[in-house]
């Protein structure tokens, strides 16, 4: 009976990483896998282990990214399955509209600007702080502000995401079942040379919306500073009004 690996299926993968489970060193997606499923307090802070809560939730979002091909380990053996994946960009949207949401709801006071609340409106990379909030309700281009930065925070959200998806293919690429088997090794190759070019498209993106563009966060917290100290400058008052007609007076 033929043995068949969906090549990209990482659910499926990190059940065969853990079956090798001692050949693997500490940080390896197994272990990885292995600790985040047991709630370990050790790390429970790690990135991976934050981003996704199970092996699981990390397979599907592979398999909507990357698609999903089954591959046959013997020779005689056909490709019994081949989905198509549908890239980042779709997930950039979802996450877009999830964080404006959260950020119209702090920004309405519907929600308050808790951890987790905050955290909805944010990325690994992006924080979006309480500081922020309320110098974004203070702005008069509040809405315009405020997409801007869901926009930033869900691209960078999800270049985070297929960054920490781009470590665990390179590790279950040294898994012995996958690296014996040269179907899933040739499928497996192709699906990281797909994710690196997907990550080179969302850096360039990110490039060059900095290059167009400050990190909306800090030119919300500069103008409101800016305005802020505006509000507290007190003009002096002249401590001589009548000089200019004395000095007439003397003249005369």
């Amino acid at each position: 009976m033929p043995f068949y690996l969906p090549a990209h299926s990482l659910g499926l993968v990190s059940d065969e990483l853990c079956r090798a489970g001692s050949s693997f060193a500490p940080n390896s997606a197994c272990w990885l896998r292995t600790a985040c499923a047991q709630s370990s307090k050790d790390v429970a802070g790690w990135a991976i282990c934050q981003t996704w809560t199970s092996p699981q939730e990390e397979s599907e979002w592979a398999v909507r990214v990357l698609g999903e091909s089954e591959v046959a380990t013997c020779d005689s053996c056909e490709t019994l399955r081949v989905t198509a994946g549908s890239g980042l960009t779709p997930l950039i949207q979802e996450a877009y509209s999830e964080r404006l949401k959260a950020l119209q709801g702090l920004l309405s006071g519907s929600l308050s600007p808790t951890p987790d609340n905050l955290a909805k409106a944010s990325s690994p990379i992006l924080p979006v702080t309480r500081g922020v909030i309320e110098a974004l309700r203070d702005d008069p281009d509040q809405d315009l502000l405020a997409r801007r930065l869901a926009s930033e925070t869900a691209l960078s959200s999800v270049l985070n995401k297929a960054l920490l998806l781009l470590r665990t293919l390179l590790a279950g690429s040294h898994e012995p079942n996958i690296a014996s088997a040269e179907p899933a090794q040739t499928a497996l190759t192709k699906n990281i040379d797909a994710l690196e070019r997907e990550i080179r498209l969302l850096q360039i993106e990110l490039q060059v919306r900095q290059m167009l563009a400050t990190n909306t966060a800090s030119l919300v917290l500069d103008r409101h500073a800016g305005g802020a100290d505006a509000s507290r400058t007190v003009e002096q008052g002249d401590p001589e009004p009548g000089r200019l007609n004395d000095a007439d007076a003397r003249r005369k």
